[in-house]
């Protein structure tokens, strides 16, 4: 379940609250909700957000479309988890609305927000309490980005309440990269070495290819025992 304090433990006290973006239309999806895809048994949306759960952020927003409604598929497969669950209803408009329609919605106690799209399958909590633990360093400002060893930008992003108002201007598909090279100078990054906490799903086939090499990884594990 998710941490209902929604209090970082020890350091600063920093509040976290953790914004999962749920509202894309899975375009390049064939025609499906890339959301009820299954991984390892479990819907991909329901993945990820127990996934973010298990790191120490508090509250867990989903932002999610105007036709999710609480007969859709995607929000059954959200049963039974404490989230606080967000309409977009300008979702079509891509992932700049969403980010806004998050930030909107956390309340004035919360210092930072993590930003996590839905579709990243291993999604890593060590990770995230890694990027937690950064912002905490650097008493609650700026923004702290992870990046993969060849030194680039990777998501989930971390933000502080001083740039909310930005980021609740965002519209249209872009996200925040140009808020991040606009604000160069108060970035952290964290490093994180593990490919797959960066892996995330647009189509069927790497849906496929995420499988097969899920299957793979677990083949070889079984085979050193």
């Amino acid at each position: 379940m998710v941490n209902p304090a929604s209090i970082i433990q020890g350091g600063n006290g920093l509040r976290i609250a953790a914004i999962i973006l749920a509202a894309g239309q899975s375009q390049r999806f064939g025609g499906d909700d890339k959301r009820l895809a299954v991984i390892d048994g479990e819907p991909l949306l329901r993945r990820v957000v127990l996934r973010v759960a298990k790191s120490v952020v508090g509250d867990v927003f989903v932002v999610m479309g105007p036709d999710d409604d609480e007969t859709s598929d995607a929000v059954r497969a959200l049963s039974g988890l404490s989230i606080i669950r967000i309409t977009n209803r300008k979702a079509r408009d891509g992932m700049g609305s969403s980010i806004a329609a998050g930030v909107t919605a956390v309340g004035p106690e919360i210092d930072g927000v993590l930003v996590v799209p839905a579709d990243m399958p291993d999604v890593s909590p060590e990770l995230i309490d890694k990027l937690i633990k950064k912002f905490e360093a650097g008493a609650g400002e700026g923004v702290v980005v992870p990046t993969d060893d060849s030194g680039r930008q990777r998501n989930p992003v971390l933000w502080s309440r001083s740039l909310f108002p930005t980021l609740m201007k965002l519209d249209g598909p872009a996200g925040g990269k140009a808020i991040i090279r606009a604000h160069g100078a108060l970035v952290q990054t964290v490093t994180w070495a593990d490919e797959r906490a960066f892996h995330d799903i647009d189509t069927r086939e790497e849906l496929s290819g995420y499988i097969q090499d899920s299957e793979t990884r677990l083949s070889d594990v079984k085979d050193t025992d």
